[in-house]
């Protein structure tokens, strides 16, 4: 059986906090980067405020699951409420509360904690491709705004736009 290879990264747009993003990316196995645009006049690169990241993990992909321990209490109260449930303890037991848990993130974890990073009005677009031995190739882009509304395009939408070639 092959391995998925494959490259991802996203366009360059300004957060409300580098420092805080750059930390995401940290989690999420992302690597950071930071525009910026030469100064002929100094010859130095000149930082832009925008920043972008790309896929870091073994296969080169868009950050997808991550998982830690924390305590059960230090969990907002929807993820609190689902990690409890699936250790079968009582999210309201202060005993419970102060339980270490391994909690699991996916991709829409990482998507939500983007757009809450982003400037109000920024698009972060993010664009992934690769393939397993050419047998499949494959590839999406998702564009998230500051609110969180997203949009997704793949490769293979080209399959059902055929259809409206004349």
């Amino acid at each position: 059986m092959a391995d998925w290879y494959g490259s991802a990264r996203s366009n360059y747009f300004r957060v409300r906090n580098i420092e805080a993003f750059k930390k995401l990316c940290e989690r999420w196995n992302a690597q950071f980067w930071e525009e910026g645009k030469y100064d002929e006049k100094t010859k130095t690169n000149k930082k832009t405020g925008r920043v972008a990241f790309s896929g870091e993990d073994d296969h080169g992909g868009l950050p997808y699951y991550r998982s830690e321990e924390v305590k059960l209490g230090d969990l907002p109260p929807k993820k609190r409420a689902a990690t409890a449930k699936a250790q079968g303890l009582d999210p309201k037991d202060p005993e419970a509360l102060k339980e270490v848990v391994e909690v699991e993130y996916e991709q829409d974890d990482f998507f939500n904690e983007l757009a809450e990073q982003l400037v109000d009005g920024e698009v972060a677009v993010m664009m992934e491709a690769g393939a397993e031995k050419l047998r499949y190739v494959s590839g999406w882009a998702i564009a998230i705004n500051s609110k969180g509304k997203r949009v997704v395009v793949g490769l293979d939408d080209i399959y059902k736009r055929r259809r409206s070639l004349p």
